[in-house]
């Protein structure tokens, strides 16, 4: 769906130009995964810290006015921990996105980072009528055929009236059996389900008067589809295919893979359409001096959505991934925005693999639309400033209905800085999945510190 076209600042030598413009095709994040690595006994902390020292120099998108010399961290913390030390260099660092997480911690970010949440049950959703809204992708009810649209009747032979009658009785244990009865039309049908763990959806549809309302809670590598986010996203765009206008509600989404999120915009524009431009930092490879690309990703086809009339629902706790979508998406048709100021957040982080496993993220990335404006620290303004939820879907529904109102509004013009956090060594240290991919780690010219 994607091509990337490179192009360089003035001061990138043109040897680079030369090797970029040979490489042009997207490729997506699924084949390039990043694998923990086995640690040997021959492995040291101090290669480490070194590690992480030098991913700073390569990659952070600041480095060049915030990094000190390798000593200065090493030496400045007074605990002998070596992972004390490499934490403290992260939390030096002015941008509070940029932080290592121990190898500790390394499985249960990688799983934070790559899929949606995992929980036990059915992949069942339903209305206050007991009607089924959606099923889940390869769930239990998806697997024993049950459809949008059936009325459940009773769990297990007791009457389900109430959607937390219905959640407690389909509550239980994996592999445990539940027998749900089920309206589909004049048919009473009854279906044999195993609890079972299951990855939810990241993306939901339902109807108002006759629009329908996509929301995306975040994007993500896998979902209850395989593919992921887009995935999900396009079997919905296919699936309201004869709708004129559609909403997309990115409201408390703070984003997730950079992949996914430019897909999702992708499918909504049409071909040759400039989604957004990426200014990277990578190292020089044989110097390892840092180096700036810019990235300009263009769609190669038309999107299964191209063509519709999107209204945009945002509020202050959309971020990253879906100000990216929101950005690439208006600059190109001028889709109105509803909701209130955007957080303002256009740089993304790359994840590492370091040298014991441990896993580091780091600002190497900063978005800029089509036509080369930031809302960095800014944040994305609504054409319609509506803080209550409520009267935000109803404004943005009538703008569907109407189909007329083209976008006037752009950026915010308060600049607000990124809180930087207390420094902390527990994953849960940060919720906000941002803006980010998944690296291989590299080759880097290891040495202990004197």
């Amino acid at each position: 769906m994607i091509r990337i076209e490179k192009s360089f600042f003035l001061f990138t030598a043109l040897l680079f130009l030369l090797m970029l413009v040979a490489c042009p095709t997207y490729t997506p994040i699924e084949n390039d995964p990043i694998q923990k690595e086995p640690v040997t006994k021959a492995d040291s902390l101090e290669y480490e810290f070194d590690y992480n020292y030098l991913l700073l120099e390569a990659y952070y998108f600041y480095a060049n006015q915030e990094l000190q010399s390798a000593e200065y961290y090493y030496y400045e913390t007074s605990s002998p921990n070596v992972f004390d030390k490499i934490v403290n260099m992260y939390e030096e660092m002015e941008d509070p996105f940029t932080q290592y997480f121990e190898p500790e911690y390394f499985d249960w970010i990688y799983s934070w980072l790559v899929s949606s949440d995992e929980s036990l049950g059915l992949g069942i959703e339903i209305d206050s009528s007991m009607i089924i809204t959606q099923i889940y992708e390869n769930s239990p009810a998806d697997k024993n055929n049950m459809r949008v649209g059936d009325k459940i009747i009773s769990v297990d032979s007791t009457e389900t009236n109430t959607t937390s009658i219905f959640e407690r009785l389909i509550s239980g244990k994996l592999n445990e059996t539940r027998v749900i009865t089920a309206l589909r039309d004049e048919d009473t049908l009854s279906f044999k389900l195993q609890i079972a763990s299951i990855l939810s959806p990241t993306v939901f549809l339902s109807w108002k008067d006759s629009i329908p309302i996509i929301k995306i809670t975040e994007f993500s590598d896998s979902t209850a589809n395989p593919k992921g986010t887009s995935a999900e996203f396009k079997k919905i765009l296919e699936a309201t295919k004869t709708a004129k206008a559609t909403v997309i509600d990115l409201r408390d989404n703070s984003g997730g893979a950079i992949d996914h999120c430019v897909d999702v915009a992708a499918e909504m524009l049409q071909k040759n359409d400039t989604l957004i431009l990426e200014v990277s930092k990578y190292p020089d490879t044989n110097s390892y001096m840092q180096l700036t690309d810019t990235n300009i990703y263009k769609n190669a086809q038309d999107g299964v959505g191209k063509g519709r009339y999107y209204v945009f629902l945002q509020n202050e706790k959309t971020a990253s991934c879906s100000e990216i979508l929101i950005a690439a998406v208006t600059s190109n048709v001028n889709a109105p925005v509803v909701g209130t100021l955007s957080y303002g957040k256009g740089i993304g982080q790359y994840y590492f693999i370091t040298y014991l496993s441990g896993i580091a993220a780091i600002t190497s990335l900063e978005f800029l639309d089509k036509n080369f404006d930031s809302y960095n620290h800014y944040g994305i303004k609504p054409d319609f400033v509506i803080a209550d939820s409520q009267d935000a879907t109803h404004k943005a529904l009538t703008l569907a209905k109407e189909q007329s109102y083209q976008r006037t509004e752009g950026y915010g013009n308060t600049y607000h800085l990124f809180t930087k956090k207390q420094a902390n060594t527990s994953p849960q240290k940060d919720t906000h999945k941002g803006a980010f991919k998944l690296r291989k780690a590299p080759t880097l010219p290891l040495k202990t510190i004197e």
